[in-house]
């Protein structure tokens, strides 16, 4: 019985990690994340004595081709979608302040800035706009079109703090 318990508990472990719920920060001592289907590969190049910002790239493994997704100045969590179409990151790119998008592997589709999105709910602006320190965080991915989002907020609208987890559901 133990050694099933072990092995159920090993599945468990493995399929969070192929399914998107497993989030990697850069810079970091890994410079790849592959997609779940390993068809893609998002890539982290840090600065050289050149360049002041960080950038990420989205790469299909198959044809070689690849193409930037951002740039970032301090450090980034990505994550991918169980099905491996979107990647989510999260940008903490102040000490005041983190924010979040979706990128897409279907470069048609653009990139969703999911803190311009909250904006439109009229329950969470006023967290949003009345504080100076926002953090808003791709938490795991749910399935491939829902996210679970941490917001915390604090400043003249919330002095004592707002903190929130939300799910996301990006739209078609």
């Amino acid at each position: 019985m133990r050694n099933n318990l072990g092995l159920i508990g090993m599945l468990l472990i493995s399929y969070g990690c192929l399914f998107g719920n497993q989030k990697e920060q850069f810079p970091s001592g890994k410079d790849t994340v592959y997609s779940p289907d390993r068809k893609f590969v998002i890539q982290n190049f840090d600065p050289d004595s050149t360049e002041r910002q960080h950038r990420i790239f989205l790469k299909d493994v198959s044809s070689g081709k690849q193409w930037e997704l951002m740039q970032y100045n301090r450090h980034v969590e990505v994550a991918w979608s169980p099905n491996s179409t979107s990647i989510a990151v999260t940008d903490f790119d102040g000490s005041n302040h983190s924010g979040a998008y979706v990128f897409f592997v279907d470069k048609r589709k653009d990139p969703v800035n999911i803190e311009k999105e909250l904006l439109r709910s009229t329950r969470l602006k006023d967290h949003l706009v009345k504080n100076d320190h926002v953090y808003i965080k791709v938490q795991k991915w749910l399935s491939s079109t829902k996210m679970e989002i941490a917001i915390e907020a604090y400043g003249d609208n919330d002095p004592h703090g707002y903190s929130t987890t939300i799910k996301y559901e990006l739209k078609r």
